[in-house]
């Protein structure tokens, strides 16, 4: 092959190699973090949370989604949680302090996964309206009697988004009119009386 020959198909296949692009990612609105709790009898409860990983597009969602355990397989006591990056899973964190969560126990007959992934995708798809920059976080809790699945709210005072942020809640996750959500602050479940403050039933 002549020289020139030689450098034409070099120069095409530098053409090719330019056009050849990863695929673009599509970003989210928010950063989120993926959290996992087990509890260990020989560790303070906050050691027991581990950050597992952040994702900030949808594909990096996804690809962490299908990695992990799913719900179903998650020994009784452990947890997971997904807030914006920045906030942890626990009442102490500031951003967490004037809020509160809704919380459904979960019935076993019903798909904890299914529910689960639902939760996941309509928090970070932001599909809780003007509201969803109030929404901090999900949590998914394994018990041995009912699993609790909750939605963690930033400010308990703002009634609207409280109020707005449950129904959606409870509509992400399919549940019939007969079976009740409760929403309670965390400063009332910090103090673990009989009887809270503030709460909200839908």
């Amino acid at each position: 092959m002549a020289a020139a020959d030689v450098e034409k198909a070099a120069a095409i296949e530098g053409a090719v190699e330019e056009k050849v692009e990863e695929p673009k990612k599509h970003p989210l609105e928010n950063a989120w973090t993926l959290w996992f709790f087990k509890e260990e009898k020989d560790k303070d409860w906050i050691e027991c949370y581990k950050k597992v990983a952040s994702f900030t597009t949808v594909e990096d969602f996804w690809a962490l989604y299908n990695f992990i355990m799913p719900p179903s397989k998650l020994a009784v006591k452990c947890e997971y949680s997904v807030f914006k990056e920045g906030i942890q899973p626990m009442w102490e964190d500031k951003r967490n302090l004037k809020g509160g969560r809704w919380v459904y126990a979960a019935q076993k007959t019903l798909s904890l996964d299914k529910q689960w992934m639902e939760m996941l995708m309509s928090m970070v798809g932001e599909q809780f309206d003007e509201y969803s920059n109030e929404v901090n976080g999900v949590v998914l809790q394994r018990r041995s009697r009912n699993d609790r699945l909750a939605i963690w709210v930033s400010d308990t005072n703002n009634l609207n988004s409280v109020q707005s942020i449950g129904l959606k809640f409870k509509n992400t996750l399919a549940l019939p009119p007969n079976v009740s959500i409760h929403y309670e602050s965390h400063a009332d479940a910090q103090t673990k009386a009989s009887s809270h403050k503030f709460s909200l039933k839908l």
